[in-house]
């Protein structure tokens, strides 16, 4: 998962929010987020200037905390086991 939905997520934002505000479409922003869909240049100026951080930070690739990783489940499992 990119940066990009965890910065829209810890500003209370909807993707709606966002597409309203910088003229990109909401589905567009959902493959965004995702890192299913690269950014044309004018989708990451956009973007940059509505949240005030520069586009390369935006599309960095982060850990998604609602989502638990690989070795989460796997210690849950083990754990609940015994």
């Amino acid at each position: 998962m990119l940066r990009l939905r965890l910065i829209r997520v810890e500003r209370d934002l909807t993707i709606v929010d966002v597409a309203k505000a910088t003229g990109i479409n909401r589905v567009n922003l959902g493959y965004l987020e995702l890192g299913r869909l690269n950014p044309t240049t004018t989708e990451a100026q956009k973007l940059s200037a509505f949240y005030g951080i520069p586009a390369p930070d935006l599309f960095d690739h982060v850990d998604d905390p609602l989502v638990p990783s690989p070795a989460t489940k796997v210690a849950a499992l083990i754990g609940s086991e015994e």
